[in-house]
């Protein structure tokens, strides 16, 4: 055969490998352009939206991570660039390179190992961090509960201003024809406001009010009354009873008196005072008690079909008791001043004071219920000892102490939160140092690889190698990017369209008949390997060369693989050599490709893209193998 022959068959036969060699580049991001915030909004509910909110919330969380791991590839592939040139500029010989690697990856195995310690230490840092933070919750717990159980703090009262003329009035009774009219005129003038405080809003039982609950109902009442007799007593005004105080029995004493009104089933709208069951409480708890008499009770009461099944607040409870007792101060024109005497201490007046609840029905009334020392028979039925009134300002002298532990509880858990947040952050940074470690020893293994397989002078194919990688790691932070500024206009719309949705719409919105589901990643990104987990590719060595040279990679091995035997090996699925004998023609090619002239040039370290074989570029290929068949004939008839 002539060697134009021959540069023709080795031509052919090379232009093959290098179209077997070619493959198809990484599939290219598609990037859905976001819908208007108009467009979402149309025929989606609020709930709908606010779930795809939080869906595309997490989409662009979880985009974000892999953006930041995509940069510091792409940032440890520059670097890769960078050094591989100074390399090339500056080192005069590999194996240099070689120990200079093979340090640095002792040193980096250490600082793993090190590394690894400081997980294991900040990891028993943290449980035990944590261990304190629980025992310091459980501790403020028992300090609030401590607080909530004494009178620390003082309650804003409710405020009663007495007109002058009205107040001078209240003691004219025996010397004033006109007492009953003057209290009349001079009614309207008296100033009450209605103050809140914390914890009203709290709904109760009105039919099952607890202790504490008609306590502090008691002192609410009595700090009103109290207002009303210190401002008589200023305008001269002789009163027979001193201020009200409350105590634990007579808070029993009214809840007894509720408590009978309903299992008497008591009408007060309709029958005023149920005198017999405020006897019976009366001798239950120690009280004298007189036969159709009622020496106790100043009641006030209201109706109304709201009443049946309506739920109260403290608030509520506080309010009726407030309006009773400044009708009965400023309005008792009916009652011939008989409540008003009462509660400022001119009439039938105590000093132990309870107040209870009743609802019968429709009717709920205001029991105000006073106790004069002179009729607390049995001593040991009733207790006199006097409760704190927070509305007056008065708290429990134990108070300051609560307030300090309760105080150095907080902090105490505070700081223990703070603590635990501390160690958790170290953990996580040791553990991200750990990563970061391990990573630089995978990329000096895999430096220490790509330096086993080249001599002094093949640098330059580092530098190379280097820079495609650098390509494909910015392509593939482009490619995330772009989602995840895709992504980020979704969300933005979706918010947007979310404004636009009324919180409580009036008019009835129909719901898809189908939930939405959350959005996929449209496409889907491509999960780009770390620059460390790529593993080094391995030149290939002509098997008739003593000193190892780098020949051109092909992908033909995929393919077949033929022998100077005359025998053709193909790879199957499994990756199992299968012999076949080859045909007379197939024997020629293979001698000329094995025996001509061999090209040679470095095999790049390429990073993994998912690449597959393009099937165009094997039909070409094909074709190509087809157009060199006259010119294995023509050196068949010569040669055989």
């Amino acid at each position: 055969m002539t060697s134009k022959h021959t540069k023709v068959m080795l031509t052919s036969a090379a232009l093959l490998t290098a179209v077997l060699s070619t493959t198809v580049q990484a599939q290219s991001e598609t990037v859905e352009k976001p819908s208007s915030p108009q467009t979402v909004a149309m025929g989606t509910d609020r709930q709908s939206l606010e779930q795809q909110v939080q869906n595309q919330e997490k989409v662009v969380t979880e985009l974000t991570k892999k953006v930041q791991t995509a940069k510091k590839n792409d940032e440890a592939a520059a670097q890769a660039v960078e050094q591989a040139k100074a390399n090339e500029a500056s080192a005069s010989n590999v194996d240099a390179q070689k120990a200079e690697v093979a340090n640095q990856m002792a040193t980096a195995e250490n600082d793993v190992k090190v590394a690894n310690e400081d997980v294991a230490t900040e990891t028993k840092d943290v449980e035990k961090a944590h261990a304190e933070n629980q025992q310091a919750q459980d501790a403020l717990k028992v300090a609030e509960n401590e607080a909530a159980k004494t009178s620390t703090e003082t309650k804003q009262p409710s405020t009663v201003e007495l007109d002058k003329d009205f107040a001078e009035a209240l003691g004219t009774k025996n010397t004033n024809p006109d007492y009953s009219e003057d209290l009349n005129m001079m009614g309207g003038d008296n100033n009450f406001t209605f103050v809140t405080n914390p914890g009203d809003e709290q709904t109760v039982d009105i039919d099952n009010l607890t202790d504490d609950q008609l306590t502090d109902l008691s002192n609410y009442a009595s700090s009103l009354i109290n207002q009303v007799r210190d401002q008589a007593q200023k305008a001269g005004v002789n009163l027979t009873v001193g201020n009200t105080f409350v105590t634990k029995g007579a808070v029993q004493f009214a809840k007894d008196v509720a408590q009978n009104y309903r299992n008497d089933n008591w009408d007060t709208v309709k029958d005023a005072h149920d005198v017999k069951a405020i006897n019976r409480a009366a001798a239950d708890n120690g009280l004298k008690a007189v036969s159709n008499e009622n020496a106790y009770e100043d009641a006030g009461m209201s109706r109304s079909s709201t009443f049946i099944n309506r739920t109260f607040t403290m608030e509520d409870l506080k309010r009726s008791i407030f309006e009773v007792i400044g009708g009965m101060i400023s309005k008792d024109v009916n009652s011939n001043w008989k409540h008003t005497e009462s509660l400022v201490g001119t009439g039938l007046s105590g000093e132990y004071l309870g107040i209870s609840i009743s609802r019968v029905g429709d009717v709920v009334t205001v029991h105000v219920l006073q106790v004069p020392k002179s009729r607390i028979q049995d001593a040991n039925k009733f207790d006199t000892t006097k409760l704190l009134n927070p509305y007056q300002g008065e708290v429990n002298p134990k108070a300051k102490e609560v307030l300090k532990q309760l105080e150095s509880a907080r902090t105490l858990a505070a700081n223990k939160a703070q603590a635990l947040a501390t160690q958790q952050s170290k953990l996580q940074a040791a553990k991200s140092h750990v990563a970061e470690l391990t990573n630089k020893v995978v990329q000096l293994k895999e430096q220490q690889a790509q330096l086993g397989n080249v001599q002094s002078g093949d640098l330059s194919a580092l530098v190379t190698s280097a820079v495609e990688r650098k390509a494909q790691t910015a392509r593939n932070l482009a490619d995330m990017q772009a989602a995840l500024d895709s992504a980020t206009a979704k969300l933005n719309n979706l918010k947007a369209a979310l404004a636009t949705v009324p919180a409580n719409p009036e008019a009835h919105v129909e719901t898809p008949s189908k939930p939405v589901q959350p959005e996929k990643l449209t496409p889907a990104i491509p999960q780009v390997p770390a620059v460390p987990e790529e593993a080094p590719s391995t030149p290939m060595t002509p098997n008739n060369s003593a000193k190892p040279e780098a020949s051109i990679p092909s992908k033909m091995d995929n393919i077949s693989k033929s022998d100077v035997s005359g025998k053709k090996v193909v790879a199957d699925k499994g990756n199992q050599a299968v012999s076949r004998e080859m045909q007379p023609v197939q024997k020629v090619t293979n001698r000329v490709m094995a025996t001509g002239p061999k090209a040679t040039a470095y095999q790049a370290l390429l990073p993994k893209t998912g690449e597959v074989t393009n099937s165009v570029t094997v039909l070409g290929a094909f074709m190509l193998l087809i157009g060199s068949l006259p010119l294995v004939g023509s050196y068949m008839r010569k040669h055989y």
